[in-house]
């Protein structure tokens, strides 16, 4: 959902004013410095990394009042096809031992949301990120607003929505959590306009996420937040997400509820490691009368496949199928007439045609000090290299500063108000300068991001 960035620079007038941040993590402060238990390092901000002090500034300092730049993505990334190399992971000796070692210290049934994780088994992205990786093949829901038919449109919203699996990391790959503060900006470029996506975690315990994008040109934008918990099985391990998101569809008027499915790990008693989906998600517009019920499977103990699913498209006054789905998530969705079962298509498949489609995910340069990215850049860096070490001391400091500064808020009494969302009615949070007014060609030129306000540029006289 973006288009090219234009050069020209922006008078005063057009910016929301929101204050400064100095980006390269460099404080410039007086005062007294909070005690920290973390060491006095450098990091790539050429900053000391990170007291608990640092942490609070950060939290409380809003973004740089100026036009954010957008460009390609350079990391590199462990995302995979996950049909065209495997989904198990053998662990080594080592992880076998470490493995052990964690599963004697916690009991079924038990929040993993306090427990540290070993390195090996995270994959070297923010949660916040993962989520943006539903708009990988955005394309596909752009293409939905110009469907006239809404059984036609809610097909095409269900095939964006299954586009977004199949690239995952090998074997069992858990994100980081995200820290209380930190934000995920990206946009990707289409031929007509831009998409972007801002996320948030607004809460820490519990760990609570919150997301916007917007394709107002195209007539799309989405809100919604995320309530992620871990929980360990005895043999396997969940990650549950609670919440939704709800895409609206401006030009008909629609709003898309949308629910997502757990991931389980498994085999960390015998040292395969494999990540499965699993659940029940819906897809609901109350607007056109019409649900998609999508069944992401478990492979049995026994025989069967990894990355099955089964579904259906009703209407939700009689719960009869209309469609009926049926695939694997990870290579190839059919879609079918439920009355007349030989009547079908390829919903959509993994082809290498179909992959050269995705969006390039474009990322703000530069950035702010708890944006995910520029936050957990030596974890990653660590994890790529294959330092485990490394990533689990950087990772360490993090967490530790996080913790000292929570400390420091309760022996204060103070609150933590997040930037970009406010709670609403629902229970859920609200991006605050949400905006699903109809696209006016007339007056409006482009969407741009300034400070994460995501905001319009009018026409020139």
């Amino acid at each position: 959902m973006s288009r090219h960035l234009r050069s020209h620079s922006k008078s005063k007038d057009e910016m929301p004013d929101v204050g400064t941040l100095n980006l390269s993590g460099n404080r410039s402060r007086s005062g007294s410095r909070s005690s920290s238990r973390l060491s006095s390092r450098s990091n790539s901000f050429g900053a000391v990394w990170m007291t608990a002090a640092q942490f609070l500034e950060y939290q409380e300092q809003p973004l740089a009042n100026e036009e954010t730049v957008y460009q390609p993505y350079t990391r590199t990334t462990t995302d995979v096809a996950a049909a065209a190399n495997g989904n198990e992971e053998e662990m080594g000796q080592d992880s076998k031992t470490l493995i052990f070692a964690l599963i004697k210290q916690v009991k079924i049934g038990m929040d993993l949301s306090r427990v540290v994780l070993p390195t090996f088994i995270l994959e070297p992205k923010s949660m916040l990120e993962k989520v943006s990786d539903f708009l990988t093949h955005s394309e596909l829901l752009v293409a939905t607003t110009r469907i006239n038919d809404p059984l036609e449109r809610m097909v095409g919203v269900v095939k964006w929505y299954l586009s977004g699996f199949y690239l995952k990391p090998k074997g069992v790959k858990k994100p980081y959590n995200p820290v209380l503060g930190e934000l995920f900006r990206c946009s990707w470029n289409h031929p007509e306009s831009k998409s972007f996506f801002i996320g948030e975690q607004v809460s820490h315990h519990p760990p609570v996420s919150a997301f916007y994008a917007s394709n107002r040109k195209e007539g799309l934008v989405a809100n919604g937040s995320i309530l992620f918990r871990s929980k360990f099985y005895g043999t396997s391990v969940g990650s549950i997400l609670e919440g939704s998101i709800t895409i609206h569809h401006i030009r008909f008027g629609e709003e898309y509820e949308v629910t997502f499915p757990s991931a389980y790990g498994k085999g960390f008693l015998f040292g395969t490691l494999v990540m499965e989906l699993a659940g029940l998600v819906t897809i609901t517009c109350k607007q056109s009368g019409l649900k998609a019920e999508i069944d992401f499977k478990q492979k049995p103990s026994f025989f069967g496949e990894y990355n099955t699913l089964q579904g259906k498209i009703s209407r939700l006054s009689n719960n009869q199928p209309i469609f009926n789905l049926s695939g694997k998530w990870d290579q190839r969705i059919d879609l079918t007439d439920a009355n007349n079962p030989k009547c079908g298509q390829i919903l959509w498949a993994v082809t290498p045609e179909f992959i050269n489609q995705k969006l390039t995910k474009l990322k703000p340069n530069p950035m702010f000090a708890l944006e995910s990215d520029a936050l957990w850049s030596k974890v990653t860096d660590a994890i790529v290299a294959g330092d485990q070490q490394l990533a689990t001391d950087e990772k360490a400091n993090i967490e530790q500063a996080q913790r000292d500064a929570a400390a420091i808020r309760a022996e204060k009494n103070m609150g933590y108000t997040p930037r970009l969302f406010v709670p609403n009615s629902s229970g859920g949070w609200t991006y605050k300068w949400f905006n699903n007014k109809p696209w006016n060609p007339q007056e409006e030129d482009e969407e741009y991001e300034a400070a994460g306000i995501i905001a319009t540029r009018k026409h020139r006289a």
